[in-house]
């Protein structure tokens, strides 16, 4: 009986009340995280799965009712599709076909049921429009030291140019206009280009030039006298230039027969072009000068010869209803700049990586529709590139030949439909 006493009234390794209480409370917050963890997950899933749905039904040669459609995808595309509510409705005329479709799910909660909240709601909504319009593209391909695979950058070829065949044959040649941008370290404005710049330093074959830090946070192409030059060796030829605003889909691809694999991986510059060759400044900032005369960049390319005479009206307004702005972006490698390249005292990966997100960020903010290939990427790459789509649907992951399946998807997404929230 001594020592049951002795136990009892020993008080050496209790718990409080209060310390009790406070240890409930955080396993119950972590709970909670968990829970809504899974909610934004599972939002994901749904989303992506009825941004396909809705495209794919809403194409005018989709003989299959709209509800079954856009259910298929989700059956596909979730691991919970039979507990999801969904609504579709589809608006068809001569000239067009538009699905609206949104769905909910009830999502069981672990945690949360505890505080009485036993479901969350998962929502998603989709509206996408079949119909031809205008479209401006900028295709932008990775020609890094790293696709100098034997396979990687035949199959990148293969891809490139199946996806301009499909461009060319949905639309005609005055409705659709390509800006090719190769990369490696650099991107390579042409010798032209690269003189009107007035960068102030010109050495033999290279044509270089580097955009200013501040360049990343507005989608803006600076004017003459606004660059830098680049140092950086890894210039890329004068065959691997940029082909600007181009309706010369031969060309194009002859283009692409020619390149070469070499060099680092300088994503955010690529991005940094695209998105100002789509940006109608270009066609009406006059901050270039050639034989003493002020110009507007475009006006520069086309009495260079380096873009058609007969799109004086592009790139087209930002809000321009009639016209599709659109950057197809494809990497087989995370971001990596020159050892030689100097950044101050952030590490120099991480100072791109941070431009390539803030360009990345001014596409989106302007309306261009971002569509993103890593392949055979790293996972670093792969978040890289996830995180510039304009969402989950416009994201692709490949090996191999699902490149080419994936470059053929995207041009038909382009050509054939607009998605619209």
């Amino acid at each position: 009986m001594g020592l049951l006493r002795k136990f009892w009234s020993d008080e050496h390794g209790t718990i409080t009340p209060l310390m009790l209480v406070l240890f409930v409370g955080i396993l119950l917050l972590t709970g909670v995280g968990l829970d809504l963890l899974k909610h934004e997950a599972e939002r994901a899933d749904l989303q992506a799965a009825l941004d396909r749905g809705v495209l794919a039904a809403a194409s005018m040669s989709q003989t299959r009712e709209a509800e079954a459609v856009v259910r298929s995808y989700i059956d596909t595309g979730t691991n919970f599709a039979d507990r999801v509510n969904l609504n579709v409705s589809a608006l068809s005329t001569l000239s067009n076909r538009s699905i609206e479709a949104s769905a909910t799910y009830q999502t069981e909660t672990i945690f949360l049921s505890m505080v009485g909240l036993s479901t969350l709601t998962v929502p998603a909504a989709a509206t996408a429009v079949e119909g031809l319009s205008n479209v401006e593209i900028s295709l932008v391909l990775d020609k890094s030291g790293s696709m100098r695979s034997s396979t990687k950058l035949p199959v990148l070829k293969e891809a490139a140019k199946g996806f301009i065949d499909i461009i060319e044959e949905r639309y005609t040649t005055d409705r659709a206009t390509i800006s090719l941008v190769p990369y490696g370290a650099n991107v390579n404005p042409g010798a032209q280009v690269f003189d009107a710049l007035d960068v102030g330093v010109r050495r033999p074959d290279h044509t270089c030039a580097r955009f200013r830090n501040d360049d990343y946070q507005h989608p803006d192409l600076p004017g003459r006298g606004e660059f830098d030059y680049s140092w950086i060796d890894d210039c890329p030829p004068e065959q691997s230039r940029i082909a600007y605003i181009s309706n010369d889909f031969n060309d194009l691809r002859s283009r692409i027969d020619g390149l070469t694999a070499y060099g680092w991986t300088g994503t955010y510059i690529a991005m940094k072009w695209a998105v100002a060759l789509l940006n109608p400044t270009i066609r009406t900032a006059r901050n270039f000068r050639q034989y003493g005369q002020s110009l507007t960049f475009a006006e520069l390319l086309r009495q260079s010869g380096l873009m058609p005479v007969g799109f004086s009206d592009r790139p087209a307004a930002w809000d321009d209803e009639d016209t599709l702005k659109v950057i197809v972006l494809m990497t087989d490698g995370a971001i990596n700049p020159p050892w030689t390249w100097y950044t101050g005292h952030d590490p120099r990966h991480n100072v791109a990586e941070r431009w390539f997100s803030e360009i990345c960020t001014q596409a989106q903010t302007s309306g261009i529709v971002v569509y993103t290939i890593a392949f055979q990427a790293s996972r670093r790459a792969q978040q890289q590139m996830a995180g510039c789509a304009s969402s989950a649907s416009t994201f692709y992951n490949v090996d191999g030949l699902d490149l080419v399946e994936a470059f053929a998807q995207i041009a038909q997404d382009i050509s054939r439909l607009r998605l619209t929230n």
